[in-house]
């Protein structure tokens, strides 16, 4: 059996080329002229001869978006780089495919370098939002380090940034794999390391973070371990928001919305508003969220243009 699909499918996310179309394939078919794709449901028809006009057999990244120009995807295996395990018994792979690299936590993806625009959004709309230099930041999650180096790109030359990572192998793989995903963050002098739970720092520290970018999990709602629920609850609020400065500003990044953690939210005195963030590729119901912890009481009339309401949700863009 042979699928057809239109060809702004693929323009539009080539991520669903690759889960929903050619996980398990090894060949698709472009048809250049006309605006649709051939794709192959085994190895075998893949071989088989077709009578399609102006055929092109193309590889997995040229078969997305334009044919001209890869964007990565491959249709190669799978390549297993590293692995690493924990006491709770938790898996934790990092593997890659072409130019995509993935680490995935118990089976499921935790993150990829595939579209990582939100990752950065995170860090570059919480120093704008900010208003003024960031001389101390905590970042909750190394991860590939997209939001570390976006942070880098706008903070002073006397700024220091702790990043708190809870599997110390992820901070190896950085030196090996994945440093040159986003600049070599690691190596700036202003970054420091903290091995283990964001959530000891936070309780350890009092009016400390001009910024505060949580990125532990895939949101308040998909946590990959059962102790980080704790950080959208009320008691990992409440350390947030102690470890704050009082104009400070700390922001939660998410796959998806979460009407427990805005109740969350909604109870603490400090305003806040969540982003939409349009994934690239420009499909209408493709997004990530990032939610901002706002100034509190005291600096609430200097940030009212920046939050507006306790819960204002917008698409802005900087």
């Amino acid at each position: 059996m042979v699928r057809q699909a239109k060809a702004a499918d693929f323009e539009a996310d080539p991520r669903v080329c690759d889960s929903e179309y050619l996980r398990d394939l090894s060949i698709a078919r472009r048809n250049q002229g006309k605006q649709w794709v051939w794709v192959a449901a085994s190895r075998e028809e893949a071989q088989q001869p077709r009578d399609l006009p102006n055929e092109a057999y193309l590889t997995g990244s040229q078969a997305v978006g334009d044919p001209n120009k890869s964007l990565g995807m491959s249709m190669e295996m799978w390549a297993e780089l590293a692995r690493a395990g924990n006491q709770a018994g938790d898996e934790i792979i990092l593997r890659r495919r072409g130019d995509i690299y993935e680490i995935r936590y118990n089976g499921w993806e935790l993150m990829s370098n595939f579209n990582h625009r939100s990752e950065v959004l995170l860090a570059e709309r919480s120093l704008r939002l900010l208003g003024r230099p960031a001389k101390r930041v905590l970042i909750g999650g190394l991860g590939m380090g997209f939001t570390l180096g976006a942070a880098l790109e706008y903070l002073g030359p006397d700024a220091k940034v702790t990043v708190c990572e809870l599997i110390p192998e992820i901070v190896g793989w950085h030196d090996e794999h994945l440093g040159q995903l986003a600049g070599h963050p690691l190596r700036d002098r202003r970054v420091e390391i903290y091995l283990g739970d964001v959530m000891d720092v936070l309780r350890d520290r009092h009016a400390t973070y001009d910024l505060i970018l949580m990125d532990t999990d895939n949101g308040p709602d998909s946590t990959v371990r059962d102790a980080n629920n704790q950080i959208y609850g009320h008691d990992g609020l409440g350390a947030v928001e102690r470890s704050l400065k009082p104009d400070g500003i700390a922001s939660f990044w998410s796959a998806t919305i979460s009407p427990k953690f805005e109740t969350n939210l909604n109870a603490r005195s400090r305003a806040w508003r969540r982003d939409d963030v349009l994934l690239a590729g420009g499909r209408a119901d493709a997004f990530h969220y990032i939610y901002f912890l706002g100034p509190g009481r005291q600096a609430a009339a200097d940030s009212h243009e920046r939050f507006g309401s306790r819960s204002l949700e917008t698409a802005i863009s900087f």
